[in-house]
């Protein structure tokens, strides 16, 4: 038998509070990086040229989480079940890439910092797994709620 993840009510009270801790910590970050970016140590730490599109691709994921939380279609499954690939593929990229900077250089600062983006991701991932993939009653029938 198949389990659905679907209802407003079947979240508990920790994913909200996650929502609001991880919509807060992506806020800040991205206030950082557009106001302090003159600053010498965000200089060093800011994202290249272009990651605007990436911030903007990355702020899916919160409309994803809501909808999840709420138990509502938001556009169409399909942009949920590609989205969260590509969110997938993108993160192992980036997760190998960082590593193998990280032991070229011998930075642990930099691989203790990936344990902990991957440790506070996890949870977003998997939410927007179950949106796309296990919530059959959210899109059964539902063209659009948003």
């Amino acid at each position: 038998m198949q389990q659905t993840i679907d209802h407003a009510s079947n979240k508990s009270l920790w994913w909200w509070a996650y929502f609001v801790l991880a919509l807060g910590v992506y806020g800040a970050s991205v206030f950082l990086k557009w106001h302090l970016v003159q600053g010498r140590f965000v200089a060093t730490f800011s994202w290249a040229q272009g990651d605007e599109n990436v911030v903007l691709l990355y702020s899916f994921s919160f409309l994803g989480l809501l909808g999840y939380l709420r138990g509502i279609a938001v556009w169409r499954r399909w942009f949920w079940v590609g989205y969260a690939c590509l969110t997938y593929a993108g993160a192992a990229v980036g997760f190998v890439l960082i590593l193998l900077q990280a032991l070229h250089s011998g930075a642990m600062f930099l691989v203790l910092l990936l344990l902990a983006a991957t440790a506070f991701a996890v949870p977003l991932w998997v939410a927007l797994w179950r949106y796309a993939f296990w919530s059959p009653n959210v899109w059964a029938g539902i063209s659009t709620a948003a």
